[in-house]
C-alpha cells in the first residue's frame, strides 16, 4: 500500500487529487510541528495517524467541533482544531533547548 492509500484509509477518505493535497499539507504541517524531516517512506505509524487526523479535519471549518439543527441551530466551537492530531504527534516531537 502506498503512502497516500495508507493515510486516506486511516482518515476514511476517498483517493482524489483534492484529498491527496490535504494529505500533503497535513504531512508538511506535522513535520514542522514535530521539528522533523520524515519522508513518506520512514514516517512511523503514530505520526501517520496524526497526519490522517489533520487531513480529515480539513473537511470541516477549522474551529467547529459540532453542529446541531434540532429545534434550532447550535454550533460548538473549539479554540484548537488540531488538538487531536497533536496528541498523536507529541511522542515524535523533537525537543529543542533554547
Amino acid at each position: 500500500m502506498d503512502f497516500y492509500q495508507r493515510i486516506l484509509t486511516l482518515a476514511d477518505m476517498e483517493d482524489t487529487p483534492e484529498n491527496r493535497l490535504k494529505v500533503d499539507a497535513a504531512f508538511e504541517w506535522a513535520n514542522m510541528y514535530c521539528r522533523r524531516n520524515f519522508t513518506h517512506d520512514d514516517a512511523p505509524f503514530g505520526f501517520l495517524q496524526g497526519v490522517a487526523v489533520l487531513a480529515k479535519s480539513a473537511k470541516n471549518p477549522p474551529n467547529v467541533t459540532s453542529e446541531t439543527i434540532v429545534g434550532g441551530m447550535s454550533v460548538t466551537y473549539n479554540g484548537d482544531a488540531t488538538s487531536a492530531a497533536k496528541s498523536h504527534l507529541k511522542p515524535y516531537r523533537k525537543v529543542v533547548f533554547r
